[in-house]
């Protein structure tokens, strides 16, 4: 019996709903006014009336983006397997994660929480991952950041966080951070090997290193030698920590050398020297990646991954290019989509 046949046929129609790489090039030709009413008319609708009135331009667009992807993505557990549950909850984590880091680093710097709270009830997280709106909502009601920390020692997060406390403390999150990155990526990758899915293990290891690679990109960029970063190497990819450090040796000419799959995303690199655009344009091109690969397996977990990036990547480049148009920048490039 293939446990994967129903969740095939309810994605299958979810999939109806994604709007196609041609709809995406024309929309965006538009201007603002015209790009928003266009959305309106797709299954958006939905995201726009619901915050139409609480929130202005360009603040909407990240509340719209993100009630709508989290809201296809709640729509898709209900037609999946349990089989699939451990890997998709684990991968879910990250917006677990981006939401921790949003409060803690709002906390550190000060920046006013009242916006911050507007943003986080909408957040992916407090629909598909395990912390939800109340909890993410209590955190960021709490005074002070050991707060935030106590508050997670529901979660697994917590004692993570407490065991880097000194240097929060100390105003300085980056070992936190580094913390619950390297948990998230060990606990994805065990629970691939559990899966016993080649595809999805290699996927998990593949994610290792694209964020294995963007520290290294920062090595160079902020001209750290390899050994000065090398603790916040993340182990389980399918290149080790000495390749990396002799890619960091030969500057970007290295880096690039061992990437030689994602040449076209260091362009956006070279372009403004922001290692952002390369994390954005890398993260892109993994989806894309991906996507072709395991929409082609039906039947599979593979395939409703697939499904998962299709979402996620509809989500960045509805931002990407609703920013664009606001901001009046270049159009989006969507030859790889």
């Amino acid at each position: 019996m293939n446990h994967y046949a129903g969740a095939y046929g309810g994605i299958s129609v979810l999939k109806t709903t994604l709007l196609k790489k041609e709809y995406l090039a024309t929309v965006q030709e538009k201007n603002f006014e015209e790009l928003m009413n266009s959305l309106y008319e797709t299954a958006y609708k939905k995201e726009f009336d619901m915050f139409s009135t609480g929130l202005k331009y360009p603040d909407a667009i990240d509340s719209i983006a993100n009630a709508h992807m989290a809201g296809r993505l709640n729509e898709m557990k209900m037609v999946l397997p349990l089989q699939a549950m451990p890997l998709i909850n684990a991968y879910y984590r990250k917006y677990d994660i981006e939401s921790i880091k949003g409060i803690m680093s709002a906390k550190v710097l000060g920046h006013d929480l009242k916006k911050l709270e507007e943003f986080i009830a909408v957040e992916p997280g407090s629909t598909i991952g395990a912390i939800k709106s109340k909890d993410l909502l209590s955190m960021i009601n709490e005074q002070e950041i050991e707060g935030v920390i106590n508050y997670l020692g529901r979660f697994v997060y917590g004692s993570l966080l407490l065991e880097n406390i000194d240097s929060i403390r100390a105003g300085s999150l980056y070992g936190a951070f580094f913390a619950l990155d390297s948990f998230y990526f060990k606990n994805l990758l065990k629970e691939a090997k559990k899966q016993g899915n080649k595809g999805m293990l290699q996927f998990a290891m593949e994610l290792i290193d694209a964020q294995n690679l963007i520290a290294a990109i920062k090595a160079v960029a902020f001209k750290y030698d390899f050994n000065s970063v090398k603790e916040y190497f993340i182990e389980g990819g399918s290149i080790s920590a000495e390749k990396f450090g002799e890619m960091v040796d030969n500057g970007m000419d290295g880096i690039r050398k061992g990437f030689l799959e994602y040449a076209a995303t260091f362009e956006a690199y070279d372009k403004e020297k922001k290692v952002a655009d390369l994390d954005a344009a890398l993260k892109f091109s993994m989806q894309s990646k991906n996507i072709k690969k395991f929409v082609s397996k039906p039947m599979s977990l593979e395939f409703i991954f697939g499904f998962i990036l299709m979402a996620e990547r509809e989500r960045d480049t509805v931002r990407n290019i609703c920013y664009r148009k606001y901001y009046g920048l270049q159009p989006m490039d969507l030859s790889a989509y």
